[in-house]
């Protein structure tokens, strides 16, 4: 396993040598070892029923030298065994993201999001408590339900930790912003986890700059989510596409609001109640 670790980028061989310690044991002293207890694996899961939980196999590949982080069922484990086994046997970049997809690797996660009066007593009306606030609350919420899901499938009980970190407002106009104030974020996340986080997530510019300052100072992954009006910054060349107003060659756009006046809001297909004599102005105009 160490001579396969050793050919990968820093930071990989970081994570999975954190993961060793849940997926394999100390056993396993080299790379002809692992791919005899892998193989060895193989054909014992060969026999089972896919659908078998890993509880009633576990003991089994305790004594074979694997330990939990594999799947939760006789099916997902075994797939994980045959990535790595590929892996070991004739390595490749689609296979090796895949199998880190697969792994153990993120259970601490910090994001980053200067906005608004966050998450604090009396800061309804405030700006951005409805707009960037309660948007991040429901990334957090929808995150921490894919990483418990995707934690299960890899046979785990472990309850993920997501922090947000926020600034300190100036001026918390009454509200109870800033009753936790840290000096050195960076040191108080080493003691909440109890070592560094495994992802740091930036929102917006702003955010993401922090973001990036942090990850590189601790050495963690860093992730961002962008501005939504970058979804505009796009190249298109030779194509048409309209980023703004109304798109009037797309006969879909139209939303008419009830009472409108029939006489002139009516179905395109409807081509005979066009003024057609104003088609030559309306052009001019387009």
């Amino acid at each position: 396993m160490e001579i396969f670790i050793d050919n990968l980028n820093p930071k990989l061989k970081k994570k999975i040598k954190a993961s060793k310690t849940l997926m394999l044991n100390d056993k396993i002293r080299n790379l002809d070892s692992l791919q005899h207890v892998l193989k060895k694996v193989e054909e014992y899961l060969i026999t089972l029923i896919p659908g078998t939980p890993y509880s009633e196999f576990e003991v089994k590949l305790q004594d074979i030298c694997l330990e939990r982080g594999w799947g939760d069922t006789v099916e997902s484990v075994l797939e994980i065994i045959q990535l790595l086994l590929d892996l070991l046997e004739a390595p490749d970049p689609f296979t090796l993201e895949k199998f880190l997809g697969r792994i153990p690797m993120v259970f601490n996660v910090v994001i980053l999001s200067p906005h608004g009066y966050f998450a604090q007593d009396n800061v309804l009306g405030y700006p951005d408590t409805g707009g960037q606030v309660v948007y991040i609350l429901d990334q957090v919420r929808a995150l921490e339900n894919e990483m418990l899901n995707r934690i299960k499938k890899q046979g785990l009980n472990i309850k993920p930790r997501i922090l947000i970190i926020t600034r300190l407002l100036p001026d918390a106009i009454g509200t109870t912003c800033g009753e936790r104030i840290e000096k050195d974020v960076a040191f108080e996340l080493t003691k909440e986890f109890q070592g560094k986080p495994d992802l740091i997530v930036g929102n917006y510019s702003d955010g993401n700059i922090v973001a990036s300052l942090l990850a590189h100072k601790l050495g963690v992954t860093q992730d961002t989510i962008g501005q939504y009006e970058s979804h505009t910054a796009f190249t298109l060349p030779r194509l048409y596409r309209v980023v703004n107003g109304i798109d009037v060659f797309d006969p879909k756009f139209n939303i008419v609001s009830p009472g409108a006046d029939m006489s002139i809001y009516f179905p395109y297909t409807e081509s005979r109640r066009r003024l057609t004599n104003f088609h030559p102005e309306i052009e001019k105009l387009l």
